[in-house]
């Protein structure tokens, strides 16, 4: 696998801090990349290990470009900065989620563990929107009730989303049994711990499992009563479990 040369002076003004930061940091990571494949003494896990390091310069050349932000007076300055910045964290983003698939590339069920970090690492403010939500006069009826739950639902944090789900089951006595349903659907979404004693086929039976349960809930529009629950199910959970059955598959 060749170490990619990224060019990155082309991300930041010219001559500033961030300018200095990607080029000779980075430079510095690309050569320790040469001269150990040159020697013919390079470890596959030292990939791991370079790749964050050029992650964490592109970090601290954005935080230096944020503080530029803040101390500029002219407004196009500041436009700038805060393109670079965005840039920049797309970069960071899109890396960190190939270094994850590609480059760390764990066995399947750590593989599920590294990518629910990667959402929560990219999506942080879940938590603060929480509690917007739920501090508020009536949290169901908040805008951002449902982008709430999905977020939990995406980074894996079944409970907290099922916490705010009852809220909204409360209110809805008839619809009590959809609501059920869903409960028990993201309860069961099983997680692989690599302390205990479940293997991977054993973690990966029972995702199939859990994958073939959540499908029949959507081939018989279990949810079609309610176009919140069957996006849940249909647009994250599925979307979610199609992608990790091809990693699955692979790994």
């Amino acid at each position: 696998m060749e170490e990619v040369d990224v060019e990155p002076t082309t991300t930041v003004s010219s001559g500033g801090f961030g300018d200095a930061v990607l080029f000779t940091e980075g430079e510095a990571s690309f050569i320790c990349t040469e001269t150990q494949k040159a020697l013919l003494c390079f470890c596959f896990c030292r990939f791991v290990s370079i790749s964050k390091n050029y992650r964490s310069v592109i970090r601290a050349c954005m935080e230096e470009l944020q503080q530029g932000a803040v101390s500029a007076q002219d407004t196009s300055v500041i436009a700038q900065y805060s393109n670079q910045v965005s840039i920049l964290l797309a970069i960071e983003l899109i890396w960190n989620l190939c270094e994850v698939l590609f480059i760390d590339a764990a066995p399947a069920g750590v593989l599920l563990l590294h990518l629910l970090d990667w959402v929560r690492l990219h999506k942080a403010d879940v938590d603060e929107r929480a509690r917007e939500v739920l501090q508020s006069e009536s949290p169901t009826h908040h805008h951002a009730y449902w982008e709430v739950v999905i977020s939990f639902v995406l980074q894996g944090r079944m409970d907290e989303a099922r916490q705010v789900l009852v809220k909204q089951a409360n209110l809805q006595p008839a619809s009590r049994p959809i609501y059920q349903l869903m409960d028990s659907l993201l309860q069961k979404m099983p997680i692989f711990n690599p302390g205990g004693t479940q293997t991977l086929t054993e973690f990966d039976v029972k995702w199939r499992h859990w994958h073939e349960e959540c499908d029949r809930c959507l081939q018989d529009n279990s949810f079609a009563s309610n176009r919140h629950l069957e996006t849940i199910c249909k647009s994250i959970i599925i979307y979610m479990l199609n992608d990790v059955k091809l990693l699955l598959w692979k790994f």
